[in-house]
């Protein structure tokens, strides 16, 4: 599958299941992302949308409540930058309640 077919089913489940505060933040996430990794080995994009399709399955499941604990086991797994990313989208989020 294209990247870009990719791309519009994560921008359409946002619009349906996410609540505005929310789509506009992964929105903005998926977008730089994918404008990121555009150009990536062949190996990395393999595992790109591979955790994309896992993601589109995860909110697709969403039973109205968003997000879950990550274990400890996936947040050692993740480099210093995406920890630093995560860090920010978390104070983010505790700073700007949905309404």
């Amino acid at each position: 599958m294209s990247l870009v077919r990719l791309y519009r089913q994560v921008l359409a489940a946002h619009r349906k299941i996410l609540p505005p505060a929310q789509r506009q933040l992964g929105d903005a996430y998926a977008r730089s992302e994918f404008r990121l990794h555009k150009n990536a080995n062949d190996d990395f994009l393999q595992i790109f949308e591979r955790q994309w399709r896992d993601y589109l399955t995860q909110i697709a499941r969403n039973d109205g409540s968003l997000g879950r604990p990550m274990s400890p086991e996936e947040v050692e797994a993740l480099s210093d930058e995406q920890k630093v990313q995560l860090l920010k989208i978390h104070e983010n989020v505790r700073n700007n309640p949905s309404p």
